[in-house]
């Protein structure tokens, strides 16, 4: 899957393999939310990055041949701060989503082939005076292969991606490094 410039958070929901059919029960909701900062280098350029992020999820369990899979419905939110120590300047990432696993199908054992939709505005980029230099919207739709473990608890191992759909505006489809976004 392309690699695009997302919240610390949303990293981490990448990796999950939850998600919502039309049926089930709900196994868990909840609300998050997380702040944190961290730290990246271009060269010899060092940057902090302050960020903050919040949504509503939802987990449901799956019927029939799916009972093992949990599929996941979040609504995301993120805002972030990248800042160059030696100048100064800002560059402010932000976006909504919704990020939706829409379909399971046993392939052997305990492992899917799991289909999951990022619909919304996953990011924006402004540099420090507010100026628009980067917006992606629309849907992406990922496919790949996830291995629930048989535990019978949400969670698993991510075995890698089958298929990408974009549709859309996704210019940044291509950042793959933090570094990128200065170069815009």
């Amino acid at each position: 899957m392309r690699r695009t410039i997302l919240p610390m958070v949303f990293a981490g929901l990448l990796t999950m393999a939850l998600a919502i059919p039309a049926a089930g029960a709900i196994f868990e909701r909840g609300t998050f939310t997380d702040t944190g900062t961290d730290a990246y280098t271009c060269g010899d350029v060092e940057f902090s990055v302050s960020f903050e992020a919040s949504g509503r999820f939802h987990l449901r369990t799956g019927k029939g041949d799916r009972d093992d899979f949990f599929f996941q419905h979040v609504n995301l939110s993120f805002h972030e701060v990248h800042t160059n120590l030696d100048t100064g300047e800002t560059l402010t990432v932000s976006g909504r989503l919704l990020d939706q696993e829409i379909r399971a199908t046993r392939v052997e054992g305990t492992v899917f082939e799991a289909t999951r939709i990022f619909a919304g505005q996953p990011f924006t980029v402004r540099d420090s005076d507010g100026n628009l230099l980067l917006r992606e919207a629309g849907v992406v739709v990922v496919t790949g292969l996830f291995d629930t473990l048989g535990d019978d608890v949400p969670g698993g191992v991510f075995l890698g991606e089958t298929n990408v759909e974009l549709h859309g505006q996704h210019p940044g489809s291509d950042i793959s490094d933090p570094c990128q976004l200065w170069e815009l």
